[in-house]
């Protein structure tokens, strides 16, 4: 029982380091910024492997409430990564739009 508590601190630990890695490019894409779609791959991956632990995890009563907890919480941000990557690369076809196209210059006037 110790074990399983130690073992859910210790990845409750990671998964708060990674947490914030999300807040920030969450904030990045949210202000307009593109992020190098790895960045989004790599924090889905390290969350993955978070997932992978907490499942190897063996746990009764509140261990078992903690574990449950801590997988709800890393799903929630793997959705939130997956969000992210489809407004991430919309951001970078809009720029491709935003981009403007040549400027005719006109010295006619129109007078009425």
């Amino acid at each position: 029982m110790e074990k399983a508590s130690k073992e859910i601190a210790a990845i409750r630990f990671e998964v708060d380091k990674l947490a914030k890695q999300v807040a920030s490019t969450e904030l990045e894409i949210n202000c307009g910024k593109k992020v190098v779609e790895t960045v989004l791959l790599n924090l889905i991956e390290l969350l993955m492997t978070q997932l992978i632990k907490l499942d190897g995890i063996s746990a009764d009563g509140d261990m078992k409430l903690q574990r449950r907890m801590q997988v709800k919480r890393v799903q929630k941000y793997i959705e939130t990564l997956d969000v992210l990557k489809i407004r991430n690369s919309a951001l970078g076809s809009m720029a491709n739009e935003r981009i403007p196209g040549p400027v005719v210059v006109t010295t006619k006037w129109e007078t009425f």
